[in-house]
């Protein structure tokens, strides 16, 4: 199992967990018929030959014999499952099955082809009226599925690094933000007039909008009337084509490269901003979210099409409404050049700029879906005195930097082995450095590469822990608890460590245990001690140097934190 595969495994499961203790396990009482897994199979593989469902892409029989594995998982987590009516839990339980199998089994097909056999059997009870449950719950899993399965194809097929430079130029040069760009430079010429905001001079606005070719709306009075020519104005200065100073606007400090014929890496920085920019401009959050979606799905095999969106006449107002937005979004994205409608009706990202969109979609899913700051409270149990650390982190920090976080308050020197698990103590997929496993030091090649893994990500809620463990030999734990979470303040809290209080001195590296450390802490602080002076020689202690084991200085951590660490 590759280390991205594990690590979207952890990040699905974090997302179970966070599931379940909502209660969203959707549990469905009263649809209980009954109802046969094998006879439900029979007929989906009839449907799958009689419809053409997804023909190229599997053999009817194959994804009937997948639909029955995935069943059959279900039925061994839950005596009661029934399998036209599932639930979350019951799709967890399934995708939990095809992950392992894939992991533990060398001759395994991928996970993606299981659950792809579960999403077309969800379609396949949903469109021959065998759902036995609320459509609600039908939507709720099917969204789950899909969200597995968007991020299994993103993984297989999105071949970014196989796009040719010099189709991907062509393509970037088509992009109607950069030809809108094209057309302002030469408008701008060597100067034209702004407000001291920055802003176009308002007299200028409707021969800016001609030349570009924008169209100029109703009751234009300043430049922020005119959302699309600000949002070309703004992007134009930040990527450094044209500057705005002393009330003139002028060629920026790139202008000249752009105009000699910028080379492909400037045309994707500028694409990519540009399609930042397209999408933040719908002010509505769940406008952005939908885009995010169209896109993400157009870079895989499981598109957006057009029958999804299209309302019928018995589709009701919400409904309408919803696939109304959805269509309009996909339709800005389609016009700008940023999707395709294939043959098929689905909505694709054209291949040579699968590499752009995929940054961009990257960026706008982490402003969306932003990653908390996190105040963590590390203790170590069974040493006294006590020891404690309280750290306020961004919860983008990986585990391998709480690994180096964690070494730096405690003042140890990272010279044996460690690792993390989810607590209560749950060996099943412990977190490791990726060294350490590619050694075959860990013994287990199940584990999770630490470097693939946030913070933010496997703590999601309050009183959430992770079990550190360094030097399997002297045995010491750090209970790591989520405390609190807080939105994110500016892009500084992407980078924040903070030290926020704590007590104690952490036991030295090989002092022998907790019982070495007791041992320690009594006689460096006893004179008449029979091993007073070999310990504090040991510890680099002089005869006369105070020891407090109970002694703990919140500055000098953070500048060691500091000094560590940056």
């Amino acid at each position: 199992m590759s280390s991205d595969k594990r690590a979207r495994r952890a990040k699905r499961a974090a997302k179970s967990r966070k599931r379940h203790t909502h209660g969203h396990e959707n549990k469905v009482v009263g649809f209980l018929r009954g109802t046969d897994l094998n006879s439900l199979v029979g007929s989906f593989r009839t449907w799958l030959v009689e419809t053409d469902f997804y023909e190229n892409d599997a053999d009817p029989a194959v994804l009937a014999e997948a639909a029955a594995a995935m069943g059959t998982a279900a039925y061994e987590r839950r005596s009661d499952f029934q399998p036209d009516c599932w639930t979350v839990s019951d799709v967890d339980a399934a995708i939990g099955f095809a992950e392992e199998m894939e992991e533990l089994d060398p001759d395994a097909p991928s996970a993606a082809l299981p659950v792809f056999a579960l999403r077309a059997f969800l379609d396949f009870l949903r469109e021959t009226d065998r759902w036995a449950g609320p459509e609600d719950l039908c939507d709720v899993v099917m969204d789950v599925v899909d969200e597995a399965l968007v991020s299994y194809l993103t993984d297989q097929h999105l071949d970014v690094d196989d796009v040719d430079p010099v189709e991907e130029e062509t393509a970037l040069s088509g992009l109607e933000v950069i030809r809108r760009l094209d057309a302002l430079l030469a408008w701008v010429g060597s100067g034209r007039p702004a407000t001291e905001e920055g802003s176009l001079d308002p007299t200028l606005l409707q021969d800016a909008s001609n030349a570009i070719d924008l169209g100029m709306p109703d009751a234009v009075e300043t430049m922020g009337d005119h959302p699309t020519l600000a949002d070309l104005w703004v992007l134009a200065e930040v990527i450094g084509l044209i500057a705005v100073r002393s009330g003139s606007a002028e060629p920026g400090l790139r202008a000249q490269e752009w105009s000699s014929g910028p080379n492909v890496e400037m045309l994707r920085e500028t694409a990519e901003r540009g399609l930042e920019a397209k999408v933040a401009a719908w002010e509505s959050e769940a406008m952005q979210e939908i885009a995010v979606t169209v896109l993400r799905r157009g870079l895989t095999r499981l598109p957006l099409h057009e029958d999804d969106i299209r309302a019928d006449d018995d589709t009701v107002p919400d409904t309408r409404l919803a696939l109304e937005i959805m269509a309009y979004v996909a339709g800005e994205l389609q016009a700008d050049g940023w999707l395709h409608l294939a043959d098929d009706g689905g909505y694709v990202v054209p291949s040579a700029l699968r590499l752009v969109v995929s940054n961009a979609v990257e960026v706008l899913s982490n402003k969306l879906n932003p990653v908390p700051v996190v105040t963590l409270q590390l203790e170590m149990p069974g040493i006294e005195p006590p020891v404690s650390r309280r750290v306020e982190v961004t919860g983008l920090l990986s585990l391998i930097g709480v690994h180096d976080l964690i070494q730096s308050l405690m003042s140890w020197n990272d010279s044996h082995l460690h690792r993390f698990s989810v607590y209560p103590r749950d060996d099943s997929l412990p977190f490791m450095p990726q060294s350490a496993i590619d050694d075959g030091l860990v013994g287990r090649s199940e584990a999770i590469p630490e470097d693939r893994v946030p913070i933010g990500v496997i703590l999601e809620e309050p009183g959430a822990q992770l079990l550190y463990e360094y030097d399997f030999g002297d045995g010491w734990e750090v209970l790591v608890t989520l405390e609190a979470a807080r939105p994110p303040v500016g892009d500084v809290d992407n980078y924040l460590l903070t030290v926020i209080d704590g007590t104690g001195t952490a036991p030295f590296d090989d002092v022998g245990g907790a019982g070495g450390w007791e041992v320690f802490v009594a006689a460096v602080t006893d004179p008449t001690h029979e091993q007073h002076a070999e310990l504090r020689d040991w510890a680099g202690l002089s005869p006369t140097a105070p020891f407090d084991p109970t002694a703990f200085d919140v500055e000098a951590a953070n500048r060691a934190l500091e000094a560590d660490l940056t």
